[in-house]
C-alpha cells in the first residue's frame, strides 16, 4: 500500500470540507486502488478535478469527497445524514451504480436526472479514472465505455 500525502486544490480550510475529508478517509480505510493507492486519494482527485472545473462549490466538492462511499463502504445514506443535507446525499445516491446495470445506461439514466452536481462529479469521476497520469490506464473496453461516457456527460456539465 501506497501511503502519500493529500493534496487539495479546493479549499480545506473550510470546516466542514475537513470533516468530510476525514469521514471519507475513515470509510475507505483499508482499500486501495489498482495501483496499490490508499483508495482515499480517488475521491480527493475527483473533488479536486470539480474545484478546477467548476470552483468551490461545497455540494460539488462534498459529493466529490463521498462519491463512492455508499456503494463501497459501510456507510448509509443515513449515516451521511449526520453530515450532509439531503440534497448531496441524493446526488451521491445518484452516482451509486447498481450491480448488474449496464454502464451506459447507468450514465445516461444520471443524465436524465438533470441533477448537475451528480452529473459533473460522474464527469470528473471518468476524468480521473481515464488520467494516464494516475498511473494504470483502465483495459481497452473500459477506455472506450468511459470514453462514450465522457461525451455524453460533457454535453451537460
Amino acid at each position: 500500500m501506497e501511503t502519500k500525502t493529500l493534496n487539495t486544490a479546493f479549499d480545506v480550510q473550510d470546516k466542514n470540507l475537513q470533516q468530510l475529508v476525514a469521514l471519507a478517509t475513515q470509510a475507505h480505510e483499508g482499500q486501495v486502488d489498482k495501483n496499490g493507492v490508499d483508495y482515499i486519494h480517488h475521491p480527493v482527485s475527483v473533488a479536486n478535478h470539480y474545484y478546477r472545473l467548476f470552483g468551490q462549490d461545497y455540494a460539488g466538492i462534498a459529493t466529490a469527497l463521498l462519491h463512492d462511499t455508499l456503494e463501497d463502504t459501510s456507510l448509509s445514506a443515513h449515516d451521511l445524514s449526520a453530515y450532509v443535507p439531503q440534497t448531496i446525499i441524493y446526488s451521491i445516491s445518484l452516482l451509486t451504480k447498481n450491480k448488474g446495470t449496464d454502464y451506459l445506461e447507468y450514465v445516461k439514466n444520471l443524465i436524465a436526472t438533470g441533477d448537475k452536481t451528480a452529473i459533473r462529479v460522474k464527469y470528473c469521476d471518468l476524468l480521473h479514472n481515464t488520467d494516464p497520469n494516475r498511473g494504470s490506464e483502465p483495459p481497452a473496453h473500459k477506455a472506450a465505455l468511459y470514453q462514450q461516457a465522457l461525451n455524453l456527460l460533457r454535453e451537460h456539465v
